[in-house]
């Protein structure tokens, strides 16, 4: 794994999850800001992962804090939570280096990865999808793919691989195609997914259908009221 992938912002983009944290959004990140003052960095972590806040930067911070900058310390912490931990700063340094980030939050994933590798199997649905979304972000898109493809031959309902083979196809020129034959089986798989609706709402309306992608968008306001987004 190497460069970034300037692709990998786009497609790391959709199909992210809407309306995570149910409650007030403000209050939750007055809560983060508590616990970064006070230093309690698995408290923030913990609070980040437990109420589900998109919040890489804070995330990147409080880990390399807590494991260090190479990520090999315990951090005190038990294997399980190390674990947790590990995965929780493995996608938000990937979320940090999609955003424009630099090499540099790349590779604190892929070191995130190395030490996730010591613990969880490496033919672990856990695992791969890490791997996956790696091999993303240092630009090797088809590596990536095939991963994904080695995850939906094992479950064809794997939901975060259908999602990630979209998003590779639909940031490739030329496999616009394929790109909507993965985006309906995702939906045919995922009715009730207000992210997929969102992109259906997009793709729609960039197709100039937009009796569609009013359906699309009444679909996500049905399952997510309360959306900013």
């Amino acid at each position: 794994m190497t460069a970034h992938s300037p692709s990998l912002a786009s497609a790391r983009g959709n199909l992210h999850a809407y309306s995570s944290y149910p409650g007030n959004v403000d209050t939750a990140m007055e809560e983060v800001d508590r616990l970064a003052k006070a230093k309690d960095h698995l408290g923030v972590l913990t609070h980040i992962r437990a109420n589900k806040l998109r919040q890489p930067q804070h995330v990147v911070a409080a880990g390399t804090a807590l494991l260090g900058a190479d990520v090999r310390r315990s951090g005190g912490l038990g294997q399980s939570e190390r674990l947790a931990v590990l995965e929780q700063m493995c996608m938000a340094a990937i979320d940090v280096g999609g955003g424009g980030g630099g090499g540099a939050s790349i590779e604190l994933a892929e070191r995130c990865l190395a030490e996730i590798k010591k613990s969880a199997p490496e033919d672990s649905a856990r695992y791969r999808r890490l791997l996956g979304l790696c091999l993303e972000a240092a630009g090797d898109l088809s590596g990536a793919e095939q991963e994904y493809s080695d995850l939906l031959a094992e479950n064809p309902a794997n939901k975060f691989a259908l999602k990630r083979t979209y998003c590779l196809l639909r940031a490739q020129p030329g496999k616009e195609v394929q790109a909507r034959e993965a985006f309906n089986t995702l939906l045919e798989s995922s009715g009730g997914d207000p992210a997929a609706w969102a992109e259906f709402g997009r793709v729609a309306q960039e197709a100039g259908d937009y009796k569609a992608a009013v359906y699309a968008w009444e679909e996500v306001v049905l399952a997510c009221p309360l959306s900013a987004e």
